[in-house]
């Protein structure tokens, strides 16, 4: 004859009587938002980086260049882990006024180095494809930069819920 070895009951049956009730432990989770957003944020970074930037069109080819043909495109990617990493820590760890702050000004960096981009883009595409009789257009890479930024200072600005 095996012993049995006594089991709890689950906490949904009611406790035994005579005995008080003591509820179990409810496991707190990190609910953090703002954590995901920015996680997000930082995403949309990364792959606008990734992303053609210009696409130039000839009679005979197509030809597009994306973040890693610009001088910005290292810095873009770097933003974007450093903000995904923040992101990462804000969500996994207590909330310290250096994870909210630091995203807040990395994104209005990047978003304001990915306007000016698409402004040198367009100064300087409208010659170059008319000295080649091509034409030329944005592709989508600054403007998913542009949307990674706001992404990232809205989750920035978003305050942990207060348990």
């Amino acid at each position: 004859m095996t012993a049995q070895i006594p089991v709890d009951p689950p906490a949904s049956y009611p406790p035994p009587a005579g005995l008080p009730y003591t509820a179990p432990p409810v496991p707190t989770k990190n609910s953090d938002v703002g954590g995901k957003i920015t996680v997000a944020g930082g995403a949309l970074i990364l792959v606008g980086t990734f992303m053609p930037w210009i696409i130039m069109t000839n009679a005979y080819e197509t030809a597009s260049q994306n973040g890693f043909a610009a001088p910005d495109g290292g810095w873009m990617l770097l933003f974007g882990v450093l903000i995904g990493a923040v992101g990462f820590s804000r969500m996994n760890s207590q909330v310290h006024w250096g994870t909210q702050v630091l995203p807040l000004f990395v994104a209005a960096f990047a978003g304001w180095a990915a306007i000016a981009d698409i402004s040198s883009v367009a100064t300087r595409a409208a010659p170059i494809a008319a000295s080649y009789y091509a034409s030329w257009q944005m592709g989508p890479g600054l403007y998913v930069i542009v949307l990674g930024a706001a992404v990232t200072i809205v989750g920035a600005l978003t305050f942990p819920a207060k348990d």
